[in-house]
């Protein structure tokens, strides 16, 4: 073979070593490129939900007063108890005799809310009118949302035989009330709910 020949092959060859070398070289570098791109998005997307959970730890931390205002319109879920005694008290703020009628606990209807039920009080007062309606005003002002369902008066009688008690007492009330608050379930409960 004469020497062009063989440097041709020569340079074919060298062409080919470094063609490939080449390529080698790029391919290595999209590969690397690749894992560095899909380790900064991570970083990116660790960094934006770090950011969003801060986001959310002030947010929770700036509406803490506004919650648990929020939080007092409702029946606690142990303060079942505490809130019937609170209306029972209201009966002697008023000056009326008071008794609790019944008690009970409802799902709402319609409500896609799993986390509150209805909790239903019945009561039955006897007193003066001026007396039954402080406790009815009483009533509605107490910081829960109530919902009263029936009212229903009855006039008993008008006073009674002496004139110093007709002067207390103009006429005597008997008075039925029933009415609902939302009253915020266990965890536990709306957790069975749930499933």
């Amino acid at each position: 073979m004469s020497n062009a020949i063989k440097n041709i092959v020569f340079l074919v060859i060298l062409n080919l070593i470094v063609f490939g070398a080449s390529f080698y070289l790029f391919a290595s570098i999209k590969s690397i490129d690749k894992n560095v791109s899909a380790r900064l998005i991570k970083i990116e997307s660790a960094a934006d939900t770090e950011e969003s959970l801060r986001s959310i730890k002030n947010l929770m931390n700036d509406t803490k007063k506004e919650r648990e205002q929020i939080a007092g319109f409702f029946i606690q879920p142990n303060g079942t108890v505490d809130f019937i005694e609170t209306v029972e008290s209201l009966g002697g703020i008023a000056g009326i005799k008071l008794e609790t009628e019944s008690v009970g606990v409802e799902a709402l209807k319609n409500n896609k809310a799993i986390s509150t039920d209805l909790f239903r009080l019945s009561l039955r007062t006897e007193g003066s009118w001026g007396d039954t309606m402080r406790l009815l005003s009483l009533l509605e002002n107490m910081p829960y949302k109530i919902s009263f369902e029936s009212v229903k008066l009855e006039k008993i009688s008008d006073g009674s035989d002496s004139d110093r008690e007709k002067k207390r007492v103009s006429s005597y009330w008997s008075g039925a009330f029933s009415f609902g608050v939302l009253k915020i379930k266990n965890q536990s409960e709306a957790a069975a709910k749930a499933d």
